[in-house]
């Protein structure tokens, strides 16, 4: 997948790249490369448009499931979900943390 480099950038957009990179989607590898996903979210938060982040958040909890090298930054913010809306937990796969795992 061919990317983005943010060298280019102005200051206001290079520290948006970098909350995208880092906190919102963030990625296991290369975080100067926005990707296309990372370019149109970047416009949008540019140009003041409306964004669904319930869908970014999901689909970067989707791509997290299934890539290693996609990494969920906001684990505080989902286990504040499931406590104020009280998700019950009983029957779910439950995984050891183990020293390799990062939050």
């Amino acid at each position: 997948m061919r990317g983005f480099n943010v060298g280019g950038l102005a200051m206001n957009p290079r520290i948006i790249a970098f909350i995208i990179a880092w906190v919102m989607k963030p990625r296991g590898h290369n975080h100067v490369v926005l990707h296309e996903e990372d370019l149109i979210l970047m416009y949008c938060i540019l140009n003041r448009m409306r964004v669904n982040w319930a869908y970014v958040l999901g689909e970067q909890m989707e791509k997290s499931k299934r890539l290693v090298y996609y990494r969920i930054s906001y684990v505080v913010l989902v286990l504040e979900f499931i406590e104020n809306f009280r998700v019950p937990l009983e029957g779910e796969l439950v995984e050891p943390v183990k020293q390799n795992h990062e939050v």
